[in-house]
């Protein structure tokens, strides 16, 4: 069973809007961004869910591993901002990501999902195909690392990549990074999750409330190296 964080897009807040009042473009993303798809994972017994009102009748799932709300609305801007087509994730879950990128970029886009479990991206790959984008995205189940060595095989694929992705296992994040800066182009973008674990890694230990300290003392070690790292790769370009 997965523990379960927040789930779903928001859609600028129209999934707590009644039907009739969300505009007719924004209906079928938010149908398919948020209500179909927290649905669909809620109603899994491989999720372990609490429910919050979506304020329409539906019911959205929360789980620990999810995207949030204003974090996958920011994404969804980065992804139009930067007019990205091609992408690359690194931690899939149950495919929210994916979709939403695939619902952000061209129609013609394509997505690089990576993940070492397929079984939880099938939970949402229903309404991955119910929004009519499964065609931009390429699943591979498999640890990261081989299939991002194996991409820099290619010369092709060095900075080829608009935009990435990464919220896996965290010890790797220096590693991941160190690859995704030869793949992603210049002036391309690419967005970490959890670096700074609530601000908590910039607080002095005392100051950190004793349920967050043991998350806050992991990124602390496994995050530092990897911050460094970023800053000489920014200060190099």
């Amino acid at each position: 069973m997965s523990n379960c964080a927040t789930w779903g897009a928001g859609r600028g807040g129209t999934v707590a809007w009644p039907e009739e009042a969300v505009p007719q473009i924004k209906r079928p993303k938010r149908q398919y961004s948020l209500i179909e798809f927290n649905k669909k994972s809620a109603a899994d017994a491989r999720v372990d869910i609490s429910f919050v009102p979506a304020g329409d009748g539906s019911t959205i799932c929360r789980a620990f591993m999810g995207g949030s709300p204003d974090a996958s609305q920011l994404m969804a801007l980065l992804l139009k901002l930067t007019n990205a087509k091609k992408t690359i994730e690194i931690g899939v879950f149950t495919g929210y990501t994916p979709l939403l990128t695939a619902l952000s970029i061209h129609d013609d886009g394509k997505i690089t999902a990576i993940d070492v479990d397929r079984k939880t991206y099938e939970i949402g790959l229903p309404i991955i195909q119910k929004a009519e984008v499964e065609h931009k995205i390429n699943f591979i189940e498999s640890p990261a690392i081989p299939i991002l060595d194996k991409l820099l095989e290619d010369e092709a694929n060095e900075g080829s990549f608009d935009f990435a992705f990464m919220d896996a296992d965290k010890e790797n994040y220096i590693n991941y990074h160190e690859r995704l800066m030869k793949l992603v182009k210049v002036g391309g973008l690419v967005e970490y999750d959890n670096t700074l674990w609530g601000g908590t890694v910039a607080w002095p230990l005392q100051a950190v409330p004793q349920g967050k300290r043991p998350g806050r003392l992991f990124f602390f070690g496994k995050t530092l190296p990897f911050s460094i790292s970023l800053k000489q790769s920014l200060q190099s370009q």
